[in-house]
C-alpha cells in the first residue's frame, strides 16, 4: 500500500523524464483553495505560481473573465518554473463550475493547439458538485497526464477518478457515499417523489459514465448503500476490484489494441505483465517492492505505450 512508506513519501512521476521518483512534501503545502497552479516537482520542490478560491454552483455563475486571467497569469508565472516549465493542477476542496470551467476551457485550447501546459492533476477533495465532477472527467485526459490523490478523495471527487487514464494513490483514502439532497437544482420542489425521480436518474448516469471509464457499475449500489452523511472508505484492492487501478481500463483496452497491432500477441503479453507487476508491487511497497521497482515499472509502461501510440 502507499501508506506503508509513510504517511508523507509519496510516488511523484516526474514529467521531464517521464519516470517515477520518490520524494518527500511537507504536509502543510498547499494550503487550502479550491484551484492551485504549481510547478511541476522535478525533484526541486513544487512551487505555486496561481490560485483561485470560488464557489460557483453552477457554469452559468463563473466569472469568466477572473478565470482566464487566472489562468495566464499561471501560465506566463510558469516562466520562473525550473525548465521544462510544465504546470500541475491541484483541486483542493470542493469542487465547483470553477473547477468545471478550468477544465473544459483548456480542454478547447488543447484540441485547437495540440499542446496542454497542465500535466498532473492533484486531488485532495471531500466531494461537491456531482455535474461539475461530471464535466471534469470528460476532458480531465485532454488536460493531464495523471490523477493523483494527495490528501483525500470523497463523493464525487471519485467521479474525476474513474475518467483519469492513469491514477496514483499517494494517500490511500477514497470514499463514497450517496448523494446528497444539497445536490438538487434549485428549481426542483423537495417531494419524496422528486427527489426519488431525480436521483434515480442521476445514479443511473454515474453508472453509465462509470461503465464508459471501464468502471464496475456496481460501484453505484456501494455508493447508495451509505447514507450521505458517512463515508466508506475503499481499500486499494476493492478500488482495483471496483476497477480503479493505476490504469483505467477502457484506456488499457484501446492501449492493448494498438499494441497489438505493432507488437502482437508478444507486446500484448508483456504489456499485461508489466501492469500486473506495476499493481503487486503496490500492493507490496515497502515490503516485498520498492519505490525504484515501482518508478522502473511505470516507466516501461509509459515507454510501450507511447511506442503503440505513435504506430501509424
Amino acid at each position: 500500500m502507499w501508506k506503508q512508506l509513510g504517511k508523507r513519501l509519496l510516488i511523484r512521476l516526474t514529467l521531464v523524464t517521464s519516470i517515477a521518483v520518490l520524494v518527500q512534501v511537507s504536509s502543510t503545502w498547499p494550503s487550502k483553495a479550491d484551484l492551485l497552479i504549481s510547478c511541476a516537482d522535478n525533484g526541486e520542490g513544487a512551487k505555486e505560481v496561481g490560485r483561485f478560491e470560488s464557489d460557483y454552483q453552477c457554469m452559468t455563475c463563473v466569472d469568466e473573465s477572473a478565470m482566464k486571467k487566472f489562468m495566464l497569469s499561471a501560465v506566463y508565472a510558469a516562466d520562473d518554473c525550473p525548465p521544462p516549465a510544465v504546470l500541475d493542477v491541484h483541486v483542493i476542496g470542493p469542487i465547483n463550475f470553477a473547477d468545471a470551467y478550468f477544465f473544459s476551457t483548456n480542454a478547447e485550447f488543447t484540441r485547437k493547439s495540440g499542446h496542454s501546459f497542465f500535466r498532473r492533476l492533484f486531488l485532495n477533495s471531500e466531494g461537491g458538485q456531482v455535474e461539475a465532477a461530471l464535466q471534469i472527467g470528460t476532458v480531465v485526459n485532454s488536460v493531464t497526464d495523471t490523477a493523483i490523490v494527495q490528501g483525500h478523495c470523497y463523493s464525487a471527487c471519485v467521479l474525476i477518478l474513474m475518467a483519469a487514464h492513469r491514477r496514483v494513490y499517494i494517500d490511500e483514502d477514497v470514499g463514497i457515499h450517496r448523494m446528497s439532497v444539497d445536490q438538487l437544482p434549485s428549481d426542483v420542489p423537495i417531494t419524496e417523489e422528486n427527489v426519488n425521480s431525480y436521483f434515480s436518474t442521476e445514479y443511473e448516469k454515474i453508472a453509465e459514465y462509470a461503465e464508459k471509464n471501464g468502471v464496475d457499475r456496481s460501484i453505484v449500489e456501494a455508493m447508495k448503500a451509505v447514507p450521505s452523511t458517512e463515508i466508506r472508505q475503499l481499500s486499494y484492492r476493492q478500488l482495483r476490484d471496483f476497477g480503479l487501478g493505476y490504469v483505467n481500463t477502457t484506456y488499457a483496452e484501446v492501449t492493448r489494441y494498438k499494441i497489438s497491432r505493432k507488437y502482437g500477441h508478444y507486446g500484448v503479453a508483456q504489456y499485461a505483465g508489466l501492469l500486473s507487476k506495476f499493481e503487486t508491487c503496490v500492493e507490496n511497497l515497502a515490503s516485498t517492492c520498492s519505490g525504484k521497482a515501482l518508478a522502473e515499472y511505470d516507466e516501461k509502461i509509459r515507454v510501450l505505450e507511447k511506442a503503440a501510440a505513435e504506430a501509424p
